[in-house]
């Protein structure tokens, strides 16, 4: 365990090129800035306002990194709803917080999470809760103090409409990248009543009444009023558990390490950033420590409650991963995240995918796989409201590879009763996970193989420790055989049918692509099977990321010299020949 004294004060900022920062996260609900103070009481003119909404259409669709990566349609979008708003100002009752809200939505039809409006507590105000998304509903887990009747309470209506109602419309005013980007970010729009007044739920600007069930089965209702400056905020209780789970032990560090028996490491991540007196190269040099000294046969690292920090750092653990390659194995490596695994965690994440043989567990992350970040923040002339734009763009596998969401392979969320029991059953799964020896594929004798599927190509090997597959070269998850003609994966988005041939099959991916995948070789792979392959497909393949897919062959095959002539014909064909180049210097 660290035995260091961990200050909780975030370090200052790098610069916007090498990280993402919790900062970013904070000030979209932050208390008021001094700008936003002065313009409190301040009333905008029809002028001033039109001259604040084409300077904020310019910054979205021209400061913007990349406004159309997730939403190709944004730029329209946004000058659709600005120009909505332009129209309301030509009324003579139009409320400021209409045009505000109206602001929220251009911004969030980018579908970006680094991109919003800062200080949502001074502009519309928050009633004193905070909630948490679990699997069977949405709960109340802190309260003022004299609130706390409605600690544990799930929410059933606001303003008195159903939750799952007010959810949907909230949709079009939270900044957010994926689903599990809303859930993360979703709390503080929804305890805002100028902002549920905006888009219609409710008439009050200034207080909430929410309807919810207590633990006990007990219906109650309760009007909140809200407060209207971080300062003024009252001392919240939070929900009090019977146990606190390794998760929770030292909640005030950045990172910390533990070890679960004598052959088991637990590294919790909290935030990428180093901590004063204790830097995180300083963090992964005990790490290293201890797995070298006490022979660490499987290695945990907890990235759940991670909203981001220096995307730099993330080379290190990588780097000590990479040190160990009986702990690079999957069953001996896990990576736990969840919806606030965010930023410069999520690119971590991707380091994982790409980089090492980990198994994931919990939930998806709550962004993109590549996404913008690394927002820069700009002030509008008349009204003062912030904004922060992102500026940058990160890229850790593809171009091409757009996944709304990251895979997972061993599923869970939460419910209430978990938390409130203080158990922390992911970990027990993880703790208790054993890959599965040689799994029986009943429906084919041998679906090991190439495949083409959509624009990509996906790879299904079978080695003494399961079946595994690659899907768009990126997905790594053992096969589970079930009966009938399915394969269910470990990863609850991956479903494979079985066609009527056998070098045919069909993926169900994401829950809503249905993808051929035709089968061009099987394994093992022949120099005359990659030349012969219908239009190269497969040098299309390598030839496209050689870096990686030589990584993947070598690894699939056990035959370095196979690896080296795909190499060597991308360099003949001038595919990416310095990178080529490169990696075949690396083998040699």
């Amino acid at each position: 365990m660290v035995k260091h004294t961990l200050d909780t004060a975030i370090q200052k900022l790098y610069s916007p090129i090498e990280a993402f920062f919790i900062i970013g996260i904070l000030l979209q609900f932050s208390l008021p800035t001094q700008v936003h103070a002065q313009t409190k009481n301040k009333t905008l003119t029809r002028q001033e306002w039109l001259a604040d909404i084409d300077t904020l259409e310019n910054w979205l669709t021209q400061k913007h990194v990349y406004p159309a990566w997730a939403n190709p349609s944004a730029v329209t979008q946004i000058q659709s709803v600005l120009g909505t708003t332009r129209t309301l100002l030509n009324k003579e009752n139009y409320h400021p917080n209409t045009i505000k809200v109206n602001l929220l939505k251009a911004i969030a039809a980018i579908r970006d999470g680094h991109t919003s409006i800062t200080g949502i507590t001074s502009s519309f105000g928050m009633i004193p809760l905070e909630l948490e998304w679990l699997s069977d509903g949405i709960y109340i887990t802190g309260t003022a103090l004299n609130d706390t009747a409605l600690l544990g309470g799930k929410i059933t209506r606001i303003h008195h409409k159903k939750i799952s109602e007010c959810i949907d419309v909230l949709k079009q005013v939270v900044p957010h990248g994926n689903e599990w980007g809303f859930r993360n970010f979703f709390s503080p729009y929804l305890l805002s009543p100028g902002i549920l007044r905006g888009i219609g739920i409710g008439n009050a600007s200034t207080a909430i009444t929410l309807e919810a069930v207590l633990p006990n089965g007990k219906h109650i209702q309760r009007t909140i009023h809200a407060v209207f400056s971080f300062q003024n905020r009252p001392i919240i209780q939070t929900l009090v558990t019977k146990t606190i789970t390794i998760a929770d032990e030292y909640r005030e560090t950045n990172y910390y390490y533990k070890k679960i028996d004598q052959t088991i490491l637990y590294l919790n991540i909290r935030l990428l950033d180093n901590q004063s007196g204790f830097p995180f190269d300083a963090f992964i040099r005990q790490a290293d420590s201890v797995i070298r000294t006490d022979a660490i046969k499987k290695l945990i690292i907890d990235l759940r409650q991670n909203p981001g920090g220096n995307n730099f750092n993330n080379r290190l653990l990588i780097a000590l991963i990479h040190k160990y390659p009986e702990l690079n194995k999957r069953g001996q490596l896990f990576v736990l995240t969840g919806p606030t695994t965010y930023s410069a965690a999520v690119t971590l994440r991707a380091d994982f995918e790409t980089k090492t043989a980990a198994l994931f567990a919990g939930l998806p992350v709550g962004d993109r796989v590549n996404h913008p970040g690394d927002a820069k923040t700009y002030t509008l002339p008349h009204s003062n409201i912030q904004i922060r734009i992102s500026d940058y763009f990160w890229c850790y596998t593809s171009d091409k590879d757009k996944r709304i969401q990251s895979p997972i392979d061993i599923y869970h969320d939460a419910s209430i009763t978990e938390r409130i029991s203080g158990k922390d059953l992911l970990l027990e799964k993880v703790l208790q996970w054993k890959t599965s020896s040689n799994p029986s594929v009943s429906f084919h004798s041998n679906i090991s193989g190439i495949y083409t599927i959509k624009n990509d190509i996906a790879e299904i090997n079978t080695n003494n420790q399961g079946v595994f597959l690659k899907i768009k070269g990126r997905l790594y998850t053992i096969i589970q055989s079930k009966s009938g003609d399915s394969l269910y994966t470990t990863s609850p988005h991956v479903i494979l049918y079985c066609s009527q041939k056998d070098t045919a099959l069909i993926l169900r991916y994401d829950k809503t692509e249905v993808l051929p995948m035709r089968r061009i070789t099987s394994y093992p792979i022949s120099w005359n099977d990659v030349i012969t392959a219908p239009n190269h497909e497969p040098l299309r393949l390598y030839g496209n990321n050689l870096a990686y897919r030589a990584v993947i062959l070598s690894e699939m095959e056990k035959d370095l010299s196979t690896t080296k002539k795909i190499i060597q014909y991308a360099i003949d064909q001038k595919r990416k020949p310095q990178l080529a180049e490169r990696v075949m210097s690396r083998l040699k």
